[in-house]
């Protein structure tokens, strides 16, 4: 399949950039962009517009005049952070440019360790020179600038203009992607052109909800916010029932400190302790201390006030491997899941209503990262089970216990066996966990600290016997003892000896049945080494179809963008290290980390050039997307047709992914929560 994106050519491309009013309380840094933008203190201080014949600095009033004799459906608009700039020609003027340019977006894909900013971009790209003018202008309104400060203002302001120009010149000639250009566009429209409404009533209802929840827990206690947010007090609480908190060591100073997060081993143990005083303290504690449930549905309401859109922010390539990720303040990409066993979870996925006369519809990529792996591996074998729909956690689990589990089967099926959910369930996390290179120390603890946010599994010694596992070999193993023995657990010792024993065998088999993702890791090793050793202009291609190419200090993949090791070198120590965070950090590297990383990246192009897809063929507009889902919103009678629009485009694989076979699940609703 050729990649295919929208068709458009723009008549006019316009760069553009707003100056506005900003003072100590009222400033970006304290406030989310739609919050700032929506804000009656809001006003603009003048804009600076390039139509590529001139560049102009114009009050607020000449630009309104001005825009009337635009066709913005035939435009291109370009900014620096063109979700500011975008969002208030939506919010204030009603302009929608028909397509847009972000430069800061568009840089994150250039690995440039000073950031992103205009300022570090002109100087990066030697475009120019940033001004520092806006500085004088805090605390301003326009009535308060002379003509001549507002003139001055302007030369700033149009430099910026032209600085954003030539940037974007400047990446366009170092080969950004044209259809990459599509999803930064299709990015910010998602928060500049805003589709969502938001269910006030049942937003408010779960917010009390989680108000009161904690309440009674702090009234359980006796103990308020402020002192069961205290370590010093939570520990001597602790005491005076006879329990001497959890501690552990701090990664920052080496000291010892009191291990009260709800990951913290200690912290589980004491979440299960069989005296309910001792209990409860922990479960006020976590609950006091969980605030993102009760801050998001706050932010969410001040978004949705007063029947306003609620705006999706979402960073494009902002994640290492490309992935969006959520940025403003607001994380739309992890609002908690729906389970239908408990009736108040999932209520701000639910609380997101497409308008009036329309439906949400989601479609869901099914083991795409899994999928993805198996095929970069040439695990044909694995490739096949994906093709025939093979559930593949059932069928880890039968080689695990050594009998046939099928998690899915109902108990009015003769052959149920109730045994067979959790087992199932340990398949599926086994094969989402251990694909990229996981030891048994680290998948030990994983289990006991409850995976992909389920419940805890401890392995027992029945376990031991259903599995057939020789506790006594791993006893029998020095070092692995050690390892046990230095970890930070819930459990007696005895119990985490046969915890890990069994973690270990379940490794084991994992890559006994799966030896082309090990082969695969070995062969991440040697990508590894030919991103120091190659040259600059010097590539090597490996995968199916050689999809990836190995240059210096990264790996060029299939999109034309690249993922990138910048300061690639030998350690020490052994392996290797890369220098991570705009060169802030270095982080190790190995076969397994590479791998995962490359899965992440080429999932992360499937989505992206499905998106593209579905907006060439049918005109519909992502308002919402997450690592393996895309969502749209469709008039009522479109949503069924447009979900099976959806589902079939899932599941077509790339050009360049020859036999990668995909799947995809979708639905309709009038909520997000519910399709």
């Amino acid at each position: 399949m050729s990649l295919l994106v929208p068709d458009f050519d723009p008549e006019h491309i316009i760069w553009l950039d707003w100056e506005t009013y900003y003072d100590a309380d009222y400033t970006l840094k304290k406030l989310s962009t739609s919050d700032y933008i929506r804000d009656p203190r809001f006003e603009g201080i003048g804009i600076g517009v390039d139509d590529g014949e001139q560049t102009a600095w114009l009050e607020v009033d000449e630009f309104r005049e001005w825009a009337k004799t635009v066709p913005w459906d035939r435009c291109a608009v370009g900014a620096h952070h063109l979700h500011f700039d975008n969002f208030i020609l939506s919010h204030h003027f009603d302009i929608h440019p028909a397509f847009g340019f972000c430069t800061m977006s568009m840089a994150r894909t250039f690995g440039i360790d000073a950031g992103v900013s205009l300022e570090a971009l002109a100087e990066h790209f030697g475009v120019g020179k940033k001004g520092n003018e806006v500085l004088a202008a805090k605390g301003k309104h326009r009535r308060d600038f002379t003509q001549a400060e507002w003139l001055q203002y302007g030369e700033y302001c149009k430099n910026d203009t032209l600085l954003a120009k030539a940037i974007f010149g400047k990446m366009v000639d170092q080969g950004f992607p044209e259809p990459e250009l599509w999803l930064v566009d299709a990015t910010v429209k998602m928060f500049s052109n805003p589709k969502f409404k938001l269910d006030e009533p049942q937003l408010r209802e779960y917010l009390i909800y989680e108000q009161n929840r904690k309440a009674e827990l702090l009234a359980r206690i006796g103990m308020g916010k402020k002192e069961i947010g205290s370590n010093e007090i939570l520990a001597n609480a602790f005491r005076s029932l006879g329990v001497e908190p959890p501690v552990k060591r701090s990664p920052a100073t080496g000291k010892d400190i009191y291990a009260f997060a709800k990951v913290d081993p200690g912290m589980q143990d004491l979440l299960e302790h069989e005296n309910d005083e001792v209990r409860w303290l922990a479960e006020a504690r976590i609950a006091v201390k969980s605030t993102t449930n009760e801050t998001r549905a706050e932010r969410f309401l001040k978004m949705g006030a007063n029947n306003a859109t609620m705006p999706v922010y979402l960073s494009y390539w902002k994640a290492h491997t490309g992935r969006w990720a959520g940025s403003d303040r607001r994380n739309f990409q992890n609002l908690g899941r729906v389970d239908p066993r408990k009736p108040m979870s999932g209520k701000l996925k639910k609380s997101l209503l497409a308008p009036e006369g329309y439906e949400v519809v989601a479609a869901d990529s099914g083991a795409i990262e899994a999928r993805v792996n198996a095929w970069l591996a040439g695990h044909t074998e694995l490739v096949d089970a994906f093709r025939t729909n093979v559930d593949i956690y059932s069928r880890f689990a039968s080689e695990v216990y050594g009998r046939e589990v099928d998690r899915k089967r109902k108990p009015d099926h003769p052959k149920f066996n109730p045994e067979d959910e959790s087992a199932g369930g340990l398949g599926k996390v086994a094969q989402l966990a251990l694909g990229y290179q996981m030891g048994w120390p680290k998948f030990a603890s994983t289990l006991l600290a409850g995976p992909m946010g389920a419940a805890p599994i401890q392995l027992a010694e029945t376990d031991a016997r259903s599995m057939e596992v020789n506790i006594d070999k791993f006893l029998n193993n020095d070092w692995k003892v050690e390892k046990v023995e230095n970890m930070v657990s819930r459990l007696d010792m005895d119990a985490l000896l046969v915890h890990c024993a069994v973690s270990d065998s379940i490794v084991s088999k994992y890559r006994t049945v799966n030896k082309p993702i090990v082969d695969l890791w070995a062969t991440m090793e040697q990508v590894i080494e030919g991103m120091d050793v190659a040259q600059p202009g010097e590539e090597f291609a490996f995968g199916p179809g050689d999809c990836l190419k190995v240059v210096r200090h990264g790996i060029l993949l299939p999109n034309g963008l690249m993922l990138r090791y910048p300061g690639l070198r030998e350690s020490e120590e052994g392996g290797y290290s890369y220098l991570g965070q705009y060169g802030k950090q270095r982080q190790h590297l190995y076969g397994g980390l590479l791998d995962e990383n490359c899965v992440q990246s080429l999932a992360r192009i499937i989505i992206g050039e499905q998106m593209l897809s579905i907006k060439a063929k049918y005109g519909y507009d992502t308002v919402l997307c997450t690592h393996d889902e895309i969502c749209v919103i469709v008039p009522e009678a479109e949503a069924e047709l447009a979900t099976q629009r959806l589902v079939a485009e899932m599941k077509i694989a790339p050009s360049w992914a020859v036999g990668l076979p995909l799947t995809a699940e979708g639905g309709h609703a009038k909520s997000y929560g519910d399709c």
